[in-house]
C-alpha cells in the first residue's frame, strides 16, 4: 500500500503588503523526509479586513520601539479604537521574523505621513520577543502575540483562500431602453463630429460667393477644432460657440440688408 504523502508544515518568514495585496516568503518543512523548501509567493487577491486589523495592531509597537511621542498616548498592551485613531498616520508595510527559541524576534516595516504630507519610511530594529536582561523591549510578549495573529491571517490568505472582496466597477450610463423615469426615451443629441461636419459644409457653400461669411465660418470651424482637441471640453461649450457664431452671421445678414436698402434708395434718388 502506498504511503500517504507527508503534509508540509508552513512557517511564515517575511510579509510585505502593497496595494492590499501580499508578497510572502515562507518555508514549507517536511520533518519526516527531513527537507524544506523556501518559497516566495505573490497574489493578486485582495487581503481580508481581518488581516488589515491584525496589521494595525503592530502600529503601537512601531511607535514604542522607535520612541515616537504617540507611544505615550496609547495603550501598547491592549490598543483600543481610539488608540489606533491616534496612530492613523502610521501604515504597516510588512514584517520579517528571525532567530529561534530565546533569540526569536521580529522587525517591522512601516511608514508615517508627516504634517507636511511627506512620507517617513520606518524600519524598526530587530526586537527579541524575550529578553532576560531587562534592557530589551518592554512589550516583547505582546509583540509576539501581535505577530502571531498576523501569521495566522497570512496563512489563511495563502492556503485557505481567505481573501477580501474586490470592488467591481459599475457603468452608471443608463441606456434608453432602461429609462427608469417611465417617460419616453430621450433622443441622443448630435455629436461634436456631426456639428463640425455641418460647419465644414457651410464653409464650402459660402466660400464661392461671400468672402466675409467664409471667414466667419472658418473661424467657427477653427474654434470647434480647438474645443475638440481639449480633453476637458463640453457640449455646452460647443453649443455656445455655435450660438455666438450664428448670432454673428445674423448680424452680418442684417448689415447686408441695410446696405442693399441704402443702395436702392440711392438708385431711386439718382433717377429722380
Amino acid at each position: 500500500m502506498e504511503n500517504a504523502k507527508e503534509q508540509p508544515v508552513y512557517e511564515i518568514n517575511k510579509v510585505k503588503i502593497k496595494g492590499d495585496q501580499l508578497t510572502v516568503d515562507y518555508t514549507e518543512r517536511y520533518p519526516e523526509a527531513n527537507y524544506q523548501n523556501d518559497v516566495t509567493k505573490s497574489s493578486q487577491q485582495f487581503v481580508h479586513t481581518d488581516l488589515k486589523d491584525a496589521f494595525d495592531m503592530l502600529k503601537p509597537h512601531v511607535a514604542a520601539i522607535c520612541e515616537f511621542p504617540e507611544a505615550m498616548k496609547v495603550d501598547i498592551t491592549h490598543p483600543s479604537e481610539n488608540d489606533l485613531e491616534e496612530l492613523k498616520n502610521f501604515f504597516i508595510c510588512g514584517y520579517s521574523k528571525g532567530g529561534s527559541d530565546e533569540s526569536a524576534g521580529a522587525c517591522i516595516v512601516a511608514q508615517k505621513i508627516l504634517k507636511t504630507g511627506q512620507t517617513l519610511n520606518i524600519t524598526t530594529p530587530f526586537v527579541k520577543f524575550e529578553d532576560e536582561t531587562g534592557d530589551g523591549y518592554a512589550f516583547g510578549s505582546q509583540l509576539r502575540g501581535a505577530i502571531g495573529r498576523c501569521d495566522y491571517e497570512v496563512d489563511a490568505y495563502l492556503f485557505e483562500e481567505k481573501w477580501g472582496i474586490k470592488q467591481e466597477s459599475f457603468d452608471f450610463d443608463t441606456p434608453p431602453e432602461s429609462d427608469i423615469t417611465g417617460g419616453e426615451p430621450k433622443k441622443k443629441g448630435r455629436g461634436k463630429k456631426a456639428k463640425l461636419q455641418d460647419v465644414a459644409e457651410d464653409v464650402q457653400e459660402v466660400n464661392s460667393f461671400d468672402p466675409l461669411q467664409s471667414t466667419i465660418c472658418r473661424s467657427r470651424y477653427k474654434l470647434l477644432n480647438t474645443v475638440r482637441s481639449t480633453r476637458s471640453d463640453s457640449i455646452g461649450t460647443v453649443s455656445r460657440l455655435l450660438i455666438n457664431s450664428k448670432n454673428l452671421l445674423t448680424a452680418v445678414d442684417g448689415i447686408k440688408l441695410q446696405e442693399r436698402g441704402l443702395s436702392l434708395l440711392r438708385t431711386k434718388g439718382n433717377h429722380s
